[in-house]
């Protein structure tokens, strides 16, 4: 993710000549939460600024959308945990390595998946680590996804300065692929509401989606935030899981 800055493609598909996804994801139609609640929400920060959401997925690395990491240095990378308040609060860790897929394409951000291993473990009283799903796990049309962040609660709006959360149901894929077109690959589905209203936005990018107490999703793109039949679309964990076990051993 570039945050905060819209750059739009164009991409030739049957002929035509659409915009590539704008990746920004943000937190729309939700409500004001608290990090007690969602212990395993991490805020990834650049120069010490919030970037994109991550998530603590043992307590010595984090995930996130490999677009939040590309174009940076790692000394200049960290995580905050345990705090509620964005770039305040809670301890900041910093980051050791990052890994971005080697398959990720910035022009599709397909392979949306980069991970993070900290510098220090993080204490259990800051943050909670957040279980994965097992290879070859599925998700259903209508599955209830919980998605935290600091984004912007309207597109191109700034940030917001507290967690915010919503609650958004998981779309068939057929349907995602039809709404949304050839660029979802089986590495992505889409979540969200048709009608719009509810959706995830700039800063929330690399952001945990969480069903039945696991996270099956990662904030990637969309385009534009809560528009009608312009869902979100998500990395799918599930499916990505050898990936994240040939770095983590995990």
């Amino acid at each position: 993710m570039i945050p905060l800055v819209l750059i739009v493609h164009f991409l030739g598909v049957l002929g035509q000549e659409i915009p590539s996804p704008k990746n920004d994801g943000k937190i729309i139609g939700g409500i004001p939460t608290d990090v007690v609640v969602y212990p395993y929400q991490l805020s990834l920060e650049y120069f010490g600024l919030h970037t994109c959401g991550a998530s603590l997925i043992s307590p010595s690395w984090a995930l996130t959308a490999a677009h939040c990491l590309e174009s940076t240095f790692t000394p200049l990378l960290s995580v905050r945990a345990g705090a509620t308040a964005k770039e305040k609060g809670g301890v900041v860790i910093g980051i050791r390595s990052k890994y971005i897929h080697k398959k990720y394409k910035s022009s599709t951000i397909d392979y949306d998946i980069g991970l993070l291993e900290l510098s220090e473990e993080v204490d259990p009283d800051y943050a909670e680590v957040v279980p994965l799903p097992p290879k070859g796990a599925t998700l259903n049309e209508g599955d209830l996804g919980t998605v935290t962040g600091w984004g912007s609660i309207r597109e191109d709006g700034a940030m917001v300065s507290k967690l915010r959360v919503v609650e958004i149901p998981v779309i068939s894929q057929v349907q995602c692929k039809r709404i949304m077109g050839k660029l979802i690959t089986d590495r992505m589905f889409c979540a969200g509401y048709l009608e719009g209203g509810k959706d995830t936005c700039q800063g929330d990018s690399g952001g945990p989606f969480i069903v039945n107490g696991m996270q099956m999703g990662i904030v990637s793109w969309g385009f534009g935030c809560g528009k009608p039949k312009k869902p979100g679309v998500y990395t799918n964990v599930a499916v990505l899981r050898d990936y994240i076990e040939s770095i983590t051993g995990f």
